[in-house]
């Protein structure tokens, strides 16, 4: 019986220190090369008929053909 405790014991302390290594990875902050920003986009207001109001339409810029 005392055997199987400390395999027992062994094996959680094997996964806390697995839990703790990956946690440590997992929240070191990642390099930043620069500031981020969101593409820019054009927003229009669409008016249609059918629906009976404007429907507003975003367009992102660049692409192949800008």
């Amino acid at each position: 019986m005392t055997v199987v405790r400390g395999v027992s014991a062994l094996l959680r302390v094997f996964c806390i220190a697995m839990l703790a290594a990956g946690l440590g990875v997992a929240l070191q902050p990642a390099a930043v090369t620069g500031a981020a920003r969101a593409a820019g986009y054009e927003s229009l207001m669409v008016p249609s008929a059918a629906m009976g109001r404007d429907i507003p339409v975003a367009f992102l810029a660049g692409g192949p053909h800008a």
